[in-house]
């Protein structure tokens, strides 16, 4: 994907300036020990913070480790290697006050870094290649042993000695979906998602339920391919009935994540007919059916109430057993998102806009 994934600092807009440039509270004495690996203590921001906080007691140490890591899960709080620091320093202070039920690698696995593991926010916030790919991803990795029963049971043999049947519903069988992102210039621009879905029909049939996800604009998305039975989402009022009819299947677009900024949107997608299928190939935008707010999920301090805008669609109306123009004999579909962020009510004039493609073309990788 060509977008950039969001910050770990846009991932909650309750940490303020004064969070962000805290600095960890570790002891002068530990500094020297890790001068060798880090860059020069006269040009580290985060080193100079050092010098200014006290050692902790040890009612703090637990709320002390829980910040170090936050701190260096922020992409803008140092160099890999200072933040690789800041986490070995962690990891010698857990183990310090060990016998207080201070687990490092337990909280490294805890969903308490904004409703997810501080191996999530490595791999989204990795630097790149210019900086070592994977350093800091492996450090999390490594400090984050042994993994928790469910984590480590997966790779084991006897989780993956299952029938077919099983393994399939769980995806192990399926080839990976293909997902293009195209950012037009400018955060109000819009941008749109093409995609293609191997045994589209055969899995809708057995899981009644397929998820794409991505990242666009600085916000973590779901496209979902559902029955109405299965419908992801619900209205405010509880109810889909005004959306669907018996024996469709349908779509929709919406944010995922509980942190990510709640925003209206205005979507239309393509469902591409396959040429040798079809006697006449039609690729026309289908319009949303709704763009509802609809009721979110509990956040990760437990608190409701939450609501995000989605977009549906019904979409097959013959259902599962419906021989359709756009599923390819291979049991594939492939199609394209338009999705365009406004805080107005009233759709653009020109929607979709002529610069998302509407056909198939050479250089289309899913098409």
């Amino acid at each position: 994907m060509s977008a950039d994934p969001p910050s770990y600092d846009s991932a909650s807009q309750s940490l303020d300036v004064a969070d962000k440039k805290a600095a960890p509270s570790l002891v002068k004495s530990r500094l020297s020990a890790h001068h060798s690996s880090t860059p020069s203590e006269s040009t580290s921001s985060l080193f100079h913070a050092f010098r200014k906080k006290k050692r902790p007691t040890a009612t703090e140490i637990p709320k002390t480790i829980f910040a170090d890591v936050r701190l260096a899960l922020q992409p803008d709080s140092g160099s890999v290697d200072e933040r690789i620091a800041l986490l070995k320093h962690c990891a010698e202070l857990s183990a310090q006050y060990s016998a207080r039920d201070i687990n490092f690698a337990s909280l490294l696995q805890q969903l308490d870094f904004h409703g997810h593991t501080a191996l999530y926010w490595a791999i989204v916030n990795n630097p790149g290649p210019e900086e070592g790919p994977f350093d800091l991803v492996g450090t999390v990795v490594r400090f984050s042993g042994p993994l928790n029963r469910f984590t480590d049971g997966r790779g084991t043999k006897g989780f993956g000695a299952l029938p077919e049947e099983d393994r399939f519903l769980l995806n192990t069988l399926v080839p990976p979906e293909e997902i293009k992102l195209d950012l037009m210039e400018g955060p109000d621009q819009p941008f749109s998602v093409k995609f293609k879905i191997p045994m589209y029909k055969k899995r809708m049939m057995l899981a009644r339920q397929i998820k794409l996800e991505f990242i666009a604009r600085e916000r973590m998305w779901c496209l979902s391919f559902f029955t109405p039975a299965n419908s992801p989402l619900r209205p405010k009022d509880g109810s889909d009935a005004g959306f669907f009819e018996k024996g469709q299947w349908a779509a929709s677009i919406q944010l995922v994540e509980s942190m990510s900024r709640s925003t209206e949107m205005h979507c239309a997608m393509v469902v591409m007919d396959q040429p040798n299928t079809a006697r006449k190939p039609v690729h026309a935008w289908s319009q949303a059916l709704s763009n509802e707010p609809l009721q979110g999920g509990s956040t990760p301090h437990g608190k409701s109430g939450n609501f995000a805008f989605a977009c549906w669609w019904a979409i097959f109306g013959d259902g599962p057993q419906g021989e359709r123009s756009c599923i390819a004999e291979d049991g594939s579909i492939t199609g394209i998102l338009g999705v365009k962020l406004s805080r107005n009510t009233t759709s653009p004039k020109e929607w979709p806009p002529a610069d998302i493609p509407t056909k198939a073309d050479a250089e289309c990788i899913v098409c």
